[in-house]
């Protein structure tokens, strides 16, 4: 207890040990009360300094009057709307947490909020953050793979015929490599990637960079050599290389 109430300032004989503000708030981030700490000291010592205990409970009356809450996404609206949206059946698995009257917060990603508020029936927009609209993008469909025709002697109307059916079980060739080198990313997902490297165009990915943190990053691919990507990091502003085993997720940017 004393260890994790107090800091020790000397050793040899006897050990020293110091009591502040700062080592009692670690006692009581450990999950120790005042009347706990002041009981176990009393065991060791049955008086107890009057400073000492002032010192344990001011850190108390303080302790936990700062918050932290994790959430991934707000939402604000008018108090009343706020309060519909904070009681809908509906939207019961965005887990809700009321930050103010009109600000509810999500654990869930802004897509999953705006998709399901939409589902619901409400009519939401995507804030960028600084009070402007965002503008969204729909995703562009990859562009379908055909196979060379180059049987000899096809007549002309087997041609047409076979180009008129599209492809049959081909597969799109950068998605296929792209397949090769992760294990990870889904058929869609490397379709969307495939796309957005054909055409140059940016797109969202979840990447594990080698120091094994996991970063969000918004990327205009140029070209793809070997295992990596070169692409135009839009987080950075800078061309970078992305190993295409580390990404771990694809979403449209």
């Amino acid at each position: 207890m004393l260890t994790e109430a107090a800091d020790v300032e000397t050793r040899g004989a006897a050990t020293v040990y110091r009591f502040s503000s700062r080592s009692v708030r670690h006692a009581l981030d450990q999950g120790w009360t005042a009347e706990g700490l002041l009981a176990g000291l009393r065991a060791l010592a049955p008086d107890v300094p009057q400073p000492l205990d002032y010192l344990v409970h001011d850190a108390a009356r303080v302790h936990g009057s700062v918050r932290v809450h994790e959430v991934r996404t707000c939402v604000v609206a008018e108090e009343p709307l706020a309060t519909e949206l904070a009681a809908a059946r509906a939207l019961r698995k965005l887990g809700w947490r009321r930050i103010t009257p009109t600000v509810l917060g999500s654990g869930q990603t802004p897509a999953t909020v705006l998709a399901m508020l939409r589902d619901a029936g409400y009519s939401p927009v995507l804030d960028d953050g600084s009070g402007a609209v965002s503008v969204e993008r729909a995703a562009v469909e990859p562009v379908d793979a055909f196979e060379p025709i180059t049987t000899p002697g096809l007549q002309p109307a087997e041609v047409v015929r076979r180009l008129r059916e599209g492809p049959t079980g081909a597969e799109h060739p950068t998605s296929h490599t792209l397949a090769q080198l992760s294990g990870r990313l889904t058929p869609d997902e490397l379709d969307l990637l495939a796309h957005s490297l054909d055409r140059h165009e940016p797109v969202h990915i979840t990447y594990r960079v080698n120091s094994g943190s996991v970063t969000e990053r918004a990327i205009t691919p140029e070209r793809l050599y070997g295992p990596w990507i070169t692409a135009w990091c839009h987080l950075r502003n800078d061309r970078r290389d992305f190993t295409v085993s580390s990404i771990l997720a694809v979403t449209p940017a």
